[in-house]
């Protein structure tokens, strides 16, 4: 992304991958523990030095809880990394945001709304008690409760939901899911399993730790179609352990030619087969080829859907044009019969202006008395 003073393009959904600045974005987010009370200037510092060292370790994201900040988010724009500030609420065996929860959400969308570098918000349920089932099962309606509520305060932000069931909240734009495999093996079916639960959505894998094993799952995922990974807190330079497996180094965020796919993911997915039995690194092979050859297919699809895009708001703004006429007919119609009447009063005007006037009758009294006859 370069520099924080060059974060000049919002980060935006396409299909199942995000974009930057027209190229393809493989996210590398990385939590940011709670920051310390108070953030003074010397807190700032300590932050901006590890975001700077973050970014040189190839993550592209960080990702706050929603005690931070908008100064934080500013520090985190500055050392060129986008921001999702994490809203987590509690599935307490209902589907409804409580007061409390509704309360945060307003209270973190008004302090970051207009921050250049926030790129959306987390949404995540955490289970209440022991009853996770019962949990699970309003988690999704409590997702999308949330949803629901931050897009309503803001439109222009991207949307992220955790979660952990089988369906997904329908709402968001880009789905977080923990990685259960433990295996290169393994991976496959969850992956299969999870594209088939998201949709046609960008969706993160969450990484249980930082290590070699999970950077091989992790390259591993990102070559069957992850949009990108989420990372727990730990050192800068364990993140560079998963991040040179899924993307260049230097913490920029790397971009494609095409819209489907890119070099990164393919020397990904070539390590992936490698690292798997011959059985699995030919399946492996061919899902590659299968994205190759539907390439052409989904830049079609991508511009059809521009195309119906813009049409939409071209019709959108006749209709607002029809319906300003329509608005403004009785006031012109109103306009027209004045114009008439004023015309109407000045030609009588004229007319009369032009009528010959008629001498005044002689006053019987004013004619001359006639002398009598004698």
């Amino acid at each position: 992304m370069g520099s924080g003073k060059n974060l000049d393009a919002k980060l935006t959904v396409e299909g199942k991958y995000l974009r930057y600045a027209g190229g393809r974005v493989i996210v590398s987010a990385a939590r940011i523990p709670s920051l310390p009370e108070p953030f003074d200037f010397n807190a700032k510092l300590a932050l901006s030095r590890h975001l700077n060292e973050l970014r040189t370790a190839g993550v592209n994201t960080v990702v706050f809880d929603s005690h931070a900040t908008d100064s934080a988010i500013g520090i985190a724009g500055y050392a060129g990394l986008y921001a999702f500030v994490e809203i987590a609420l509690t599935a307490a065996g209902d589907e409804f945001v409580s007061p409390r929860e509704a309360m945060a959400i307003a209270h973190t969308v008004r302090q970051m709304r207009g921050m250049r570098s926030l790129a959306g918000y987390l949404v995540s349920v955490a289970p209440f008690g022991d009853n996770c089932a019962a949990s699970g099962e309003s988690s999704e309606r409590l997702l999308d409760a949330a949803i629901a509520r931050l897009r309503a305060a803001d439109r222009d932000r991207l949307i992220a939901a955790r979660f952990e069931g089988a369906t997904p909240p329908l709402a968001a734009d880009i789905l977080v899911a923990p990685l259960m495999a433990r295996s290169v093996s393994e991976i496959r079916g969850e992956l299969s399993r999870l594209e088939e639960s998201v949709g046609h959505r960008p969706f993160l894998v969450e990484l249980a730790a930082v290590d070699p094993q999970m950077a091989d799952l992790a390259a591993a995922a990102i070559a069957l179609g992850a949009a990108g990974v989420l990372m727990p807190h730990a050192e800068p330079s364990d993140f560079a352990t998963v991040t040179r497996r899924i993307a260049p180094p230097a913490g920029e965020m790397p971009a494609s030619s095409g819209p489907t796919h890119d070099a990164a993911a393919d020397r990904a997915h070539d390590r992936a087969a490698a690292a798997d039995d011959s059985a699995s690194a030919s399946e492996a092979r061919d899902s590659r080829s299968r994205r190759r050859i539907f390439a052409p297919a989904r830049t079609a699809a991508i511009g059809i859907a521009e195309a119906i895009s813009r049409v939409q708001q071209w019709l959108g703004r006749s209709h607002a044009a029809a319906n300003a006429d329509t608005a403004l007919a009785p006031r012109m119609n109103e306009s027209a019969s004045e114009i008439s009447r004023v015309a109407e009063m000045r030609r009588i005007a004229a007319a009369r202006a032009e009528r010959p006037r008629a001498e005044p009758a002689a006053h019987p009294m004013s004619r001359p008395i006639q002398p009598a006859a004698h």
